[in-house]
């Protein structure tokens, strides 16, 4: 992930190809630098953090607020992944944080390098029984939080680290992002190492106050950044850049500057709403963007169900834009058309299936009948595994289904369709398709950037929502660049529409704390079994 304090030079253009999604935040006009990032081909998306920034002309030189990185000492090396054929057990699990890339059509991999040691120690589990559906995160305006409550901590850049405790070679808890505010401790535990103290933050963890990391809740960066992400549905707008892509800059650009990085700017001005000229955006990696270079995402809107006495597995997903509904003629007997199915519509099953006419049809509770060949059909277990046990919560993945149930226990609770390596039961080594076994959780983002160089694969996917690491470089994630869910499509990672993402997200361990952007840890992860 790339840290915001490594720009450098002017008006650099940045080649965004595909997917293009930024996350944009409201931004005064004398927002310091104008800068761009070096050329690249591939898929780049941004997730904005405000679409309200406008105008052509940049008031004066004033200096952003640019955080520095935080110090070298933080950075570990890569970690390695256990065994995909290790099925892990409810303890401690080797699995580390990953750093791995994947592909633009089901982008995985790419989140910041994250440590070996990254979160030992127990951490807090969810609660036992049925899941309830993430929340989105809501909360006071930035200034009113600055306002009242106990003493906050803000961070100031890309990544605010938290670890275990006050030393930078402490193992990694998780990180905050630029805006984040969690309370803290009125005095720090001490000084050695960082100039400005370590204070312990709620829920637990320590944060050097300095480059990163600001004890004044009405830092200008901190009120720059606007709200919070959205934990319920996707957690910012996104947008996805046209093609020729848009120039990224630290600061709202003179009407010169954008002529000489833009030739076609003429054209451009007359494509643009507001009547100063233009509207800009600001990426959540505090870049700004020219709006009419990029347009809206408009994500999926399709959706798992929660299952319940009343609606449980087997279950049936509709696969066809024209299913219909079949029910028995009371005088011949044979199955007649009686209605109109939705597309990916869910259906719950008896179990008992009938032939008629030569094809065969699938029965719903309601009475009625689907073709079999128009719906994915999802059953219960077979034979319970050994760790489908109490209320530990586990999810389950079937590769030629394209399907994915989350059990607590034996009891299936959530079922949705899913995205798997394009290349579906092959060896992932050296196709894409998904890595098979079981595994647990042991990193999760909000929002992550994953890239990948590959000559003809090149892609820049920003903000990739709910990122939750596994193995390696797989990951269940949300995908707000397609709506193929119920298709093999990615590059190995599990892709989910966004809002069933997002329900995961808040299901699974480990729980990521309010305010926090981010979790590891290597003991207590949710276990994920991949199989055919």
């Amino acid at each position: 992930m790339r840290a915001v304090a490594g720009h450098r030079g002017l008006l650099r253009p940045r080649f965004a190809v595909a997917a293009t999604v930024l996350v944009l935040a409201f931004l005064r006009p004398d927002c310091g630098r104008i800068e761009e990032l070096p050329q690249r081909l591939g898929a780049a998306t941004f997730g904005l953090l405000s679409r309200g920034v406008q105008g052509v002309a940049a008031a004066g030189p004033v200096a952003a607020a640019v955080p520095m990185a935080a110090p070298a000492a933080v950075a570990a090396a890569a970690p390695v992944a256990p065994p995909a054929a290790q099925v892990p057990e409810a303890g401690p699990a080797e699995a580390p944080p990953a750093t791995g890339a994947e592909g633009a059509s089901g982008a995985g991999g790419g989140g910041p390098s994250a440590g070996g040691d990254a979160a030992g120690g127990a951490d807090p589990g969810l609660p036992d029984g049925t899941p309830e559906p993430a929340r989105t995160q809501v909360g006071p305006h930035r200034a009113e939080r600055a306002e009242a409550g106990p003493a906050r901590l803000g961070s100031i850049a890309h990544e605010t680290w938290v670890l275990a405790r006050p030393g930078w070679d402490a193992r990694r808890l998780g990180y905050l992002r630029a805006g984040a505010l969690v309370p803290r401790a009125e005095r720090p535990e001490h000084f050695r190492g960082c100039q400005g103290g370590w204070f312990r933050i709620e829920p637990r963890g320590f944060v050097c106050a300095g480059p990163t990391a600001t004890l004044d809740p009405s830092d200008p960066l901190i009120e720059l950044t606007g709200r919070p992400p959205d934990l319920g549905s996707l957690p910012y707008p996104y947008a996805m850049a046209r093609i020729p892509p848009p120039p990224l800059s630290a600061r709202l650009p003179t009407a010169a500057e954008q002529q000489r990085a833009e030739p076609d700017l003429g054209y451009q001005r007359r494509r643009a709403v507001d009547h100063l000229g233009r509207r800009f955006g600001l990426t959540t990696d505090l870049e700004l963007l020219p709006l009419d270079r990029a347009r809206l995402v408009e994500p999926s809107a399709f959706h798992g169900v929660e299952l319940s006495d009343e609606l449980t597995l087997p279950l049936a997903f509709v696969r066809s834009r024209y299913a219909r509904r079949y029910r028995p003629h009371e005088k011949l007997g044979v199955l007649m058309p009686d209605g109109i199915l939705g597309y990916r519509e869910a259906v719950g099953l008896t179990g008992r299936s009938r032939r008629s006419g030569g094809r065969d049809y699938l029965e719903a509770q309601g009475g009625f009948f689907v073709l079999a060949d128009q719906a994915v059909r999802v059953d219960g277990m077979a034979t319970a595994p050994g760790w489908a046990s109490a209320q530990r919560r586990w999810i389950d993945v079937s590769l030629l289904r394209q399907a994915l149930v989350a059990y607590v226990g034996t009891r299936p609770v959530f079922a949705t369709l899913v995205s798997t390596g394009a290349d579906g039961i092959q060896d992932h080594r050296k196709t894409h398709a998904t890595i098979q076994g079981s595994f647990l959780i042991h990193t999760k983002h909000v929002s992550t950037t994953m890239d990948g160089d590959e000559r003809g694969d090149e892609f820049d996917l920003r903000d990739v929502p709910f990122v939750q690491y596994f193995a390696d470089g797989y990951a269940l994630h949300g995908a707000y660049w397609h709506d193929d869910f119920g298709t093999p499509r990615s590059h190995g990672c599990v892709n989910l529409a966004p809002l069933d993402a997002a329900w995961l997200f808040g299901w699974t361990a480990p729980a990521v704390p309010a305010g926090w952007h981010a979790a590891l840890s290597l003991r207590g992860g949710t276990l994920v079994h991949i199989h055919p």
